[in-house]
């Protein structure tokens, strides 16, 4: 079971139950560790992906950040998840991410849905 599993689990896509959010996204998470006797260690967020790609040459040297929104960012978590598995690693994760992300420009740099 992935950490997302039991972040669902806990929120109550299949009990039912709720999930009231009621700190930082780490005193929840300590939180849900605590109920479900389980370790997360890794997580990732719109923010630090953000930060994350401005790592990734493709983005800065032409200035194509600025262009992107926070529902890109967050389907570009949503599409490296679902490509991820157990033995994926933080960069081939990261990796996922630039993909999705370089793949939503055209060859001139411009938003492939603005055009």
């Amino acid at each position: 079971m992935y950490a997302n599993d039991f972040i669902k689990a806990e929120i109550g896509d299949q009990s039912g139950k709720t999930f009231e959010h009621e700190g930082s996204l780490w005193e929840d998470i300590k939180a849900i560790e605590k109920k479900w006797k389980c370790k997360i260690f890794e997580y990732c967020d719109v923010e630090e992906l953000k930060e994350r790609m401005e790592d990734y040459a493709y983005f800065v040297d032409n200035m194509l950040i600025g262009k992107l929104n926070d529902k890109h960012f967050q389907e570009a978590l949503d599409y490296a998840y679902s490509k991820a598995d157990c033995y994926t690693n933080w960069e081939d994760y990261m990796d996922y991410c630039h993909d999705y992300l370089a793949d939503l420009f055209d060859e001139s740099g411009k938003l492939k849905e603005d055009t």
